[in-house]
């Protein structure tokens, strides 16, 4: 029981500590002790006095829920993306109290971000400070699910408009270039991710156990959406992984894993008593993927997950309908199918000239004539 100095990135800030029916209250007062000592001694009369009225909320530092909020987050598959907004939210509101958070800190904290240029010095963007605003939203929304505090300031707080998603996708043509600029290691990879939708974490972590009867088997813990996923393995692909099984199988190089693309770099290392070659996985591929798009006249900004758009959008134009085509992704909601509603121009004219002639009927030919002419 007393007061307490609590000294903060933003100055020091005195609390008062007591007791009721056997409950430690602690309650945040200012800056100065005077007035903290001047506080803790009304709240006592109060008690005393049999007027004292329990304040609901808890002062719980901002810290502690940071440090709750990213054990729990540390089991999420996207945790490598969300420490780094945990990192940035912590840092804006170190030394604070929960209870001291409103809305206008939560608007504050967005347009602070939004200000911030990036470590390149270029303007942030809308949807990168959002990315933000989400961690902090749900930070907040848990503190509210732990009983923390009352509500969410962070659930008012509107988020920056952002563009629709990308929906670059390549042509036939184009996709064929970019195959035979690929170096040999590369080119199984894009192969696969052009046969099948595959997300380069699925394709990079393949396992030769995960490929039978012409069917990919992916578990759940391999998957985004952490549910199991079978793909079929197309003919081109099929031959193209045969080739590649021999090519391995005839080496007298080893992989720890079963890896079906293996890094291309290789070292010596004892293993099981004998100096073997070993290679591991395939954890780069910015430098090969670079050099094929230059040689293939792909557009810079043509990133490898476009690839996954390119099969999606080949599908779509080619007739599959947005259940196979989920299923084959690896969607749960149709919603997702929105995206791939784009579609080459030359594809919506083969539409368009698919409508037959308007031409009027000749007399004596047999007319569809209006119910009860």
């Amino acid at each position: 029981m007393g007061v307490y100095k609590y000294n903060g990135k933003k100055g020091t800030v005195y609390f008062v500590d007591y007791y009721f029916k056997g409950k430690r209250i602690r309650e945040q007062v200012g800056p100065n002790k005077k007035e903290a000592q001047e506080y803790l001694g009304k709240k006592l009369k109060e008690i005393r006095d049999g007027k004292f009225r329990e304040t609901p909320e808890k002062p719980v530092p901002f810290d502690d829920l940071v440090d709750e909020y990213e054990k729990q987050a540390k089991g999420k598959k996207s945790f490598h993306n969300e420490r780094y907004y945990i990192k940035i939210v912590r840092k804006h509101f170190a030394g604070r109290l929960l209870s001291e958070i409103t809305a206008l800190d939560v608007e504050r904290f967005k347009s602070a971000r939004k200000e911030t240029p990036t470590r390149a010095k270029k303007p942030r963007s809308g949807t990168a400070v959002n990315r933000e605003m989400a961690c902090l939203r749900g930070m907040l929304g848990k503190a509210v699910q732990w009983e923390l505090m009352p509500k969410n300031p962070a659930s008012r707080v509107k988020m920056f408009p952002e563009p629709p998603g990308r929906n670059s996708f390549l042509s036939i043509e184009e996709a064929g270039r970019l195959l035979e600029a690929c170096h040999p290691h590369l080119k199984t990879i894009v192969l696969c991710a052009l046969e099948t939708g595959m997300r380069k974490a699925e394709i990079l972590g393949l396992r030769w156990r995960e490929i039978r009867g012409g069917q990919i088997y992916l578990t759940a813990d391999r998957t985004k959406n952490a549910k199991p996923r079978e793909i079929p393995v197309s003919d081109r692909l099929a031959a193209e992984l045969k080739r590649l099984r021999e090519e391995q199988g005839g080496a007298t190089v080893v992989t720890l894993s079963d890896l079906v693309f293996r890094a291309p770099r290789q070292r010596k290392a004892l293993l099981r008593g004998k100096v073997r070659v070993i290679t591991g996985p395939m954890k780069d591929l910015r430098e090969a993927w670079t050099a094929a798009k230059v040689k293939a006249g792909i557009a810079p900004g043509f990133r490898f997950h476009d690839l996954r758009h390119t099969f999606a959008s080949h599908q779509k134009m080619a007739g599959t309908d947005d259940f196979t085509l989920m299923e084959l992704l690896g969607h749960s909601d149709f919603k997702m199918m929105k995206r791939y509603a784009h579609l080459s121009p030359e594809h919506k004219r083969k539409a368009i000239n698919s409508l037959p002639a308007w031409k009027a009927e000749k007399e004596g030919q047999n007319l569809v004539r209006n119910p009860g002419a």
